[in-house]
């Protein structure tokens, strides 16, 4: 075999401080006799160096992968062929150490992108919208709100809807339809970043081949705006088997959550009458400025007493009605509204960990919220700032208010 058979765009780093990196990509190769007589070790991935020691002869220079196994001259010439899907090199995480001299170096070549075996390894598809994800009524499509596109092992495209799971489990995720060789994958499998040893939580069962894939979950994730841009997957039965695991490429997952317009509405239908409440008892002369995800409100807010849509103190003060719309018409989005108000019977926290949020599900792609904003007159104005989350993105809404008189009772003679 040549170096062009093993692998291709192979880059060497330059050193930082004893480590050298490596990156690129390994072929998948079968009947490689020349590697080894052992029927397993003449298939996998392989890698070709030449390591070279300025005034160093080769027989002094050992490798040995991380703290694994036995340590290992180098031939004559410093030319190696490196298995990777050995279990000393898995154990290592690709860590490959030369010594000499009493000094070593680590080779980094956990980087590189190892090719699946797709005759007899894992293999992924897109799987259609309408396909099963779990034994209760989920579907593709919940998850997949556009179809993703899947091209070897790389998926991109599409749109990632955002699903609220208790346990720090909310997020987006990517389903994908998952074989070994030419059979739907029946095992559970594993995922971790790549250059690391632990996986990303407990196995992940799948349903008829189709496997949820964690793209952004978690509070961590959301607080620091985080996604995975790739993942390695394994399988196994009862724990992961790294050695065959393949490198999903998640970079192309770019479309999450699908961003809402804030707009003003004219009657207020999602708590109440079913023929909705005119907004004008709240406010009037309300303006809508901004784009992205942060607006600016304007307008007077009325005071209102009482508020069936409210208890309490929370009964009688200033509202504001908006709407987040997504354009949508069937879509299912859920949604994270901040409150003041304990609610023992819902979740108290937004996708990035912030306790005092009340969590719903909009079906028709478009959320409107009231807000009960203060409950004092004040000098007859309102600055403040509100958060709002819809399909896992956040909303900045500041609020610059005029405040409308509240009615006087006076006491008669």
């Amino acid at each position: 075999k040549t170096a062009g058979d093993l692998q291709s765009d192979i880059q060497i780093g330059s050193i930082s401080g004893n480590k050298i990196t490596v990156t690129g990509t390994s072929k998948w190769v079968s009947g490689y006799g020349e590697f080894s007589s052992n029927a397993e070790e003449k298939k996998g991935n392989y890698v070709a160096l030449n390591i070279e020691w300025p005034g160093v002869n080769y027989k002094d220079i050992s490798i040995q992968w991380g703290e694994q196994g036995s340590t290992k001259p180098l031939s004559g010439d410093g030319i190696i062929v490196l298995r990777l899907n050995g279990t000393n090199a898995v154990a290592s995480n690709w860590q490959l150490v030369v010594r000499a001299n009493g000094l070593s170096y680590v080779i980094d070549l956990s980087g590189i992108t190892r090719e699946a075996d797709t005759e007899n390894g894992l293999v992924i598809s897109e799987p259609r919208q309408n396909e099963a994800t779990d034994d209760n009524r989920g579907k593709v499509s919940d998850y997949n709100v556009e179809p993703v596109s899947v091209e070897g092992y790389a998926v991109s495209g599409g749109r990632l809807g955002y699903t609220h799971k208790d346990g720090d489990k909310h997020g987006y995720y990517v389903a994908l339809y998952i074989a070994e060789g030419e059979t739907a994958l029946n095992k559970s499998v594993w995922c971790r970043v790549p250059g690391t040893s632990t996986a990303i939580g407990e196995g992940i069962t799948g349903k008829d081949g189709i496997f949820l894939l964690p793209v952004k979950v978690g509070e961590d994730m959301f607080s620091n705006n985080e996604t995975y841009t790739s993942l390695e997957v394994a399988t196994g039965a009862s724990e992961p088997d790294w050695t065959t695991a393949i490198t999903v490429d998640l970079s192309g997952l770019t479309n999450l959550g699908r961003e809402a317009e804030v707009v003003t509405i004219d009657t207020y239908n999602d708590v109440g009458t079913s023929d909705g409440t005119k907004t004008s008892v709240y406010q009037e002369n309300v303006v809508v400025e901004g784009s992205g995800t942060e607006y600016t409100v304007k307008g007077t807010l009325k005071y209102v007493s009482p508020n069936d849509q409210f208890a309490g103190v929370e009964a009688s003060g200033y509202y504001a009605v908006i709407a987040l719309d997504t354009g949508l018409t069937t879509s299912k989005i859920t949604s994270h509204t901040h409150t003041e108000t304990e609610v023992s019977d819902r979740v108290k926290k937004s996708p990035d960990g912030e306790s005092g949020w009340k969590v719903g599900k909009e079906t028709d792609g478009r959320l409107e919220v009231m807000s009960l904003l203060t409950t004092t007159y004040g000098d007859g104005t309102l600055t403040k700032t509100t958060h709002v989350w819809f399909d896992g993105i956040k909303y900045t809404i500041n609020w610059d208010m005029t405040l409308g008189q509240q009615p006087m009772t006076n006491s008669l003679d």
